[in-house]
């Protein structure tokens, strides 16, 4: 399913729009794949874990994992992935000789998309590959991505913008998450409240105080493509993120973790 999507999405834009709009794709695809090996590489580290107290029957411990896990991979793709669409346009630049048309917002929108795999992503597979009852899942998973392809054809003939199949990208990958979360519920006894409450409400939390006053700082304080710019509207940026991952992303424990790990840091240093 995600082979037909990607190659079906690549078909749509060369048949509606020609070659130069799938060259401006091709870039942000480029993003994309090194994004999403980074992704996956560092929620690999608790794959064993989970299937591990699943199989032991600690729910609550295997679900307190799934949570950390998402909620972590949400933040660190949001932290490479925010000043990177703050600053698209001067990065395109130093990055490309000649920058397609159009590269600049598809960059932006694959961003987004994987922000919210980020949230609705591998951990609900990993607990219904668990669970040994993969198939219904997979099935109404691969139908969900599917559509992506008759669904954008559909819209492009009554709305030829190119911006339209990332859109629908967006959502249906969305929906398909919404279905491996299903399944993990109903398969696993993980719980959607518990989702919304220690990974969704803090991530939109901080998003919603984060994204606002990054964008307003870059368009009215930093609105040039230097590196003057780019540099401070990063520096804010970080600044406004971090705070509001302190405050709103952090329970007691993890905020004792950070503290310790600091600590120890400076302790081995004092000792050198």
């Amino acid at each position: 399913a995600d082979i037909c999507r990607e190659e079906g999405v690549n078909i749509i834009l060369n048949l509606f729009f020609g070659t130069l709009v799938n060259a401006a794709r091709a870039v942000a695809v480029q993003v994309s794949s090194v994004a999403n090996g980074f992704m996956y590489n560092f929620l690999a580290a608790a794959y064993p874990q989970t299937i591990k107290y699943y199989a032991e029957g600690d729910i609550n411990q295997m679900q307190i994992l799934v949570n950390r896990s998402l909620k972590f991979s949400f933040l660190l793709i949001f932290l490479i992935s925010v000043p990177l669409m703050l600053n698209i346009d001067f990065i395109l630049d130093i990055w490309l000789k000649e920058v397609p048309n159009m590269a600049n917002i598809f960059m932006i929108l694959i961003c987004l998309d994987f922000l919210f795999k980020s949230l609705l992503g591998t951990p609900f597979s990993w607990l219904v590959a668990a669970s040994g009852k993969v198939r219904n899942e997979q099935i109404f998973a691969s139908i969900v991505l599917l559509m992506i392809i008759p669904v954008s054809y559909v819209l492009l003939k009554s709305y030829p913008n190119p911006i339209v199949p990332f859109v629908v990208v967006i959502i249906f990958n969305s929906l398909s998450g919404i279905v491996r979360l299903y399944f993990a519920h109903q398969l696993t006894g993980y719980s959607i409240p518990s989702f919304v409450k220690e990974v969704l409400r803090p991530t939109l939390k901080i998003s919603l105080v984060t994204i606002p006053i990054s964008v307003s700082l870059r368009l009215i304080l930093f609105n040039n493509e230097t590196l003057y710019s780019f540099i401070l509207s990063t520096l804010f940026f970080y600044t406004i993120a971090l705070l509001s991952c302190w405050i709103f992303a952090f329970d007691k424990n993890e905020k004792e973790t950070i503290v310790r790990i600091i600590q120890n840091k400076n302790i081995f240093r004092n000792n050198k």
